[in-house]
């Protein structure tokens, strides 16, 4: 059949779902193209990523070639139909595979198949792709008509369970990785199911529009910029906050809302020493030693960032009677466990300041942040005093 009778019979609303399709197709492919500018110093998380594009950019292109051919006669276009069907429907649980896949290595920072768990996760998609496989000789999941038009068969469940069930897998893990973790990450998972949902809701509805696939480009973007912040506002080394989003943190300093009441500033001791005698690769474990403690050792909502150097700043939400004084404890606690068991060749020291905000004290968080700065150098001389080194601390080198 000539291509130009093929596009005659289109109907105007294929043409519209055409169109979309193509518009998720071209926004894909400028996803491809810049993904290397965040996921470059990251091959595993480029690769998932990618992968999740191709497969999205296969379920677009395939939906954009099936409504061009679903409905014209001829054994060619039957046979084109068939191919593009199959595309189609790997491409889907595929993506939705990926997706699951990316989700818990993006929370937990690394994929092993070892727990039953994720080795159960594998079993819907290939049991899908067993059926497409057997589906090619012998029908059990849709069928082409004659007049080509593809018609769902039973085992079409198989498809649902894998397209649906992968991404409810994805939220609840993510729903349990925040109520237990504490590690920091710009990763909304409302970014990706509301426009996911909405094209999905729409076209349930409609029953004429496809927007499945377009909804889900636009919640791939709003991920894709979710993971841009990420990389602005994260400090790669420690894996808190960089100074530049905590700054912009000390707005809610007793707003009245959700605020920080209380906060902490922590200084390592001696850390020029590691970096001269150890080197500064060694150095840079040790910060990343320490983000790692303060992750795991801070309660939620409290949040904790590098202000610079070797210096960290913690704001405590919500500060009631004792907690802070508790989680100075925790903290110190924590640093104890590690240098009595981590193995290292160095030990963490460090200096604190504690104070809590109020704007009566306060009249601005720069200086409470003065307050928490100077108690902290308070602390320093006091470790030095103890040390034999008696001359007050340069506040400018950490002796």
């Amino acid at each position: 059949m000539p291509i130009s009778d093929i596009i005659n019979n289109i109907s105007a609303y294929a043409m519209t779902n055409i169109a979309m399709n193509i518009i998720a197709m071209f926004l894909v492919v400028v996803i491809f193209v810049v993904r290397r500018r965040v996921f470059g110093a990251d091959p595993i998380e480029n690769s998932l990523f990618s992968t999740l594009l191709v497969f999205l950019f296969f379920s677009s292109t395939g939906e954009v070639f099936d409504h061009l051919l679903i409905g014209n006669p001829g054994e060619a276009v039957h046979i084109a139909l068939s191919a593009v069907s199959a595309v189609i429907y790997i491409s889907n649980v595929m993506f939705a595979f990926v997706w699951a896949v990316y989700v818990d290595f993006k929370l937990h920072q690394k994929w092993e198949w070892t727990s039953l768990r994720k080795k159960l996760l594998i079993i819907p998609v290939v049991i899908a792709l067993i059926a497409y496989v057997v589906n090619i000789f012998v029908p059990i999941v849709y069928v082409i008509t004659p007049d080509n038009v593809r018609v769902h068969l039973p085992l079409i469940f198989i498809t649902y369970i894998a397209l649906y069930g992968y991404p409810i897998y994805a939220f609840i893990d993510y729903l349990i990785y925040r109520v237990k973790e504490k590690r920091y990450f710009f990763f909304p998972m409302e970014a990706f199911l509301i426009p996911a949902a909405i094209g999905i809701a729409f076209e349930a509805v409609t029953a004429v529009f496809y927007t499945t696939w377009i909804g889900v480009v636009i919640a791939i973007n709003a991920v894709f910029l979710s993971l841009q912040s990420e990389k602005t506002f994260i400090d790669s080394l420690t894996g808190l906050y960089n100074r530049e989003y905590f700054n912009s943190m000390l707005s809610k300093l007793g707003n009245g809302r959700d605020d920080y009441s209380a906060g902490i500033m922590l200084d390592l001791n001696d850390f020029k020493a590691i970096n001269d005698t150890l080197g500064h690769h060694t150095g840079d474990q040790a910060l990343s030693d320490v983000g790692n403690i303060l992750i795991e050792t801070l309660p939620k909502k409290t949040f904790a960032a590098r202000y610079g150097g070797d210096e960290f700043m913690i704001l405590i939400h919500h500060d009631h009677d004792g907690q802070l004084e508790q989680i100075a404890f925790d903290i110190d606690n924590a640093f104890k466990t590690f240098n009595e068991n981590a193995g290292r060749p160095y030990n963490i020291q460090y200096s604190i300041g504690m104070a809590r905000f109020s704007p009566e004290r306060f009249a601005n968080p720069e200086a409470f942040i003065r307050e928490l700065d100077e108690k902290m150098y308070q602390s320093k001389e006091a470790y030095h005093r103890q040390k034999g080194n008696c001359r007050t601390v340069d506040k400018a080198t950490d002796v």
